[in-house]
């Protein structure tokens, strides 16, 4: 500290110090057939937290180890196209966390393989699912506001097919129907296996972030549940 006009003792302006910096970022690992705005979507709803680092590559250019991260992002994957990728049997065998998102081009059968408590009939029909959030919901917190965005937050589209899950998943939220509300899951979270998992059964969330900025001039409700998601 500089000493000021006429100051007499300046020991004190002066002292040392250690600081000791831990990087205990959680390395988020996102993979897609290509780029999407659902990964751009949640990668800057992650960026913005001080604790992840988040890489996304193209499936077919990853070359490294899924072990070296801490959670990985499955966006549509299995796809058709690439279902017999040896990765698929890694990460098979592995207990990293995993963030499914499920959408057209998602292979039902292969992401039934994966083992995770799981299975969905396979097929192509598609349906526009609304969210109906249980607000009973209790491995994490919900936003406060939840059922305020659930109002306007667009239809996702997801697969209209048989949906079984293993008894230790909770459901986030479930898919609303033309106005109806289904025993469907939309969005669950869930350990099988000491395996954590988290679906999105369905794509278009990145409308959901758009969609609340439209509505609301922020984006809090979408951050802290995909956040809380994240954590978990």
């Amino acid at each position: 500290i500089s000493p000021v006009h006429e100051e007499e003792n300046t020991d004190n302006n002066r002292r040392s110090f250690t600081i000791e910096v831990h990087d205990n970022k959680k390395k988020v690992l996102m993979l897609s057939e290509g780029p999407h705005p659902d990964i751009g979507a949640l990668t800057e709803t992650l960026e913005k937290q001080a604790n992840y680092q988040v890489t996304t590559t193209h499936i077919a250019q990853f070359n490294k180890n899924i072990n070296d991260y801490d959670l990985l992002v499955l966006n549509q994957l299995p796809a058709r196209s690439n279902q017999n990728m040896a990765i698929f049997d890694t990460i098979k065998n592995s207990r990293i966390p995993l963030l499914i998102i499920v959408g057209q081009r998602t292979s039902l059968a292969a992401l039934n393989n994966l083992n995770r408590g799981i299975t969905m009939t396979p097929g192509l029909q598609t349906e526009e699912s609304s969210a109906w959030f249980n607000e009973s919901f209790a491995l994490f917190s919900l936003p406060s506001k939840i059922k305020n965005v659930e109002e306007i937050y667009p239809p996702l589209i997801s697969r209209y097919t048989g949906y079984e899950l293993d008894g230790n998943y909770s459901i986030i939220a479930h898919q609303k129907i033309k106005d109806v509300v289904m025993t469907f899951p939309l969005i669950a979270a869930g350990e099988n296996d000491r395996k954590k998992t988290a679906i999105i059964f369905g794509e278009g969330i990145w409308r959901w972030r758009l969609r609340e900025f439209q509505y609301f001039d922020h984006q809090d409700a979408f951050n802290h549940l995909f956040v809380n998601t994240f954590n978990y």
